[in-house]
């Protein structure tokens, strides 16, 4: 937990922090550790959030944004964000909840907001990846087009995401003070 005192985290540190491999503590392919997949995305995105100007810093000094490193937590680049098979863990709540006439979840409910958030991902990610060829590719002189423009929709995105990712753990059962500690 970050306390409102200290200073934000550095790149390093959240390179040092940020990139382990995920896993989760309940048994694996059970819907404990499915919840458990889908609250740590959530813990995530707020980290994206909070950290945002730290994150997306370029590696270099005057280099484009760093959109891989939002990529990351979106679970598009790499293995190691909760977020990476996130699809996969949406589709096994939806089928495990549909199988077992399990009535705790609405699994079609769920399964409408679920693809909602997947829809957004998509776009967190796409808006992303366009941050590091934006400005290589001639967009460095448009306003529209620039890497900058690109990561501020990519923030955008990231922010209109959020709100439709604490409904999905509501409906999930999770509470976010559970869920969105960090």
């Amino acid at each position: 937990t970050t306390a409102a005192t200290e200073a934000p985290p550095t790149v390093q540190d959240l390179n040092a922090r940020g990139y382990a491999q995920w896993t989760p503590t309940s048994p694996k392919n059970t819907p404990a550790a499915w919840k458990e997949q889908v609250a740590a995305g959530y813990t995530e995105l707020l980290r994206l959030d909070r950290d945002w100007l730290v994150i997306t810093k370029p590696r270099i000094e005057g280099d484009v944004p760093d959109g891989d490193a939002v990529r990351r937590v979106v679970g598009t680049v790499g293995t190691s964000s909760p977020l990476y098979g996130i699809r996969a863990v949406f589709r096994n709540i939806r089928e495990y909840y549909q199988e077992n006439d399990d009535t705790s979840v609405d699994f079609v409910d769920f399964a409408e907001k679920a693809g909602e958030i997947e829809s957004k991902l998509t776009d967190v990610d796409f808006l992303a990846y366009s941050t590091i060829f934006a400005d290589p590719s001639g967009g460095a002189g448009s306003s529209k087009m620039s890497s900058a423009a690109y990561l501020e929709k990519t923030n955008v995105a990231l922010k209109a995401m959020l709100p439709l990712y604490l409904d999905l753990l509501e409906s999930l059962g999770i509470k976010a003070g559970t869920a969105g500690r960090l």
